[in-house]
């Protein structure tokens, strides 16, 4: 379960208008794997269905995405893909759990 602590340290954390990179995202791709290093914009939250989501805004050079990606190590990333006329695709992502390279910070804290 995230906390509402967790999601504010979040927002204020990585919602001062500058890009910070997320952890590299990586899709399967028949025998091999694609990476793509990701950037987010913006973070939010929205209740739905009674739950707490973390929305972030990224932006990410990968074409032809998947519904669903694995993030390196752990964690899953889903996404509403929307259109976007640059070679960057804006993706708004609901993060189940993830981890941000160079921190521990996870939902699930680690054992």
């Amino acid at each position: 379960m995230i906390s509402s602590k967790m999601i504010n340290n979040l927002i204020e954390k990585y919602s001062k208008g500058r890009e910070h990179r997320l952890i590299s995202v990586s899709r399967r791709v028949r025998s091999r794997v694609d990476t793509c290093d990701v950037t987010y914009l913006s973070v939010s939250t929205e209740m739905i269905n009674n739950q707490q989501s973390v929305f972030w805004r990224m932006k990410g050079s990968i074409m032809n995405l998947d519904k669903t990606y694995d993030m390196v190590r752990r964690g899953s990333i889903f996404y509403k893909q929307s259109a976007h006329k640059s070679n960057d695709i804006m993706e708004t992502l609901t993060v189940k759990q993830l981890r941000f390279r160079g921190e521990a910070w996870s939902p699930t804290p680690e054992v």
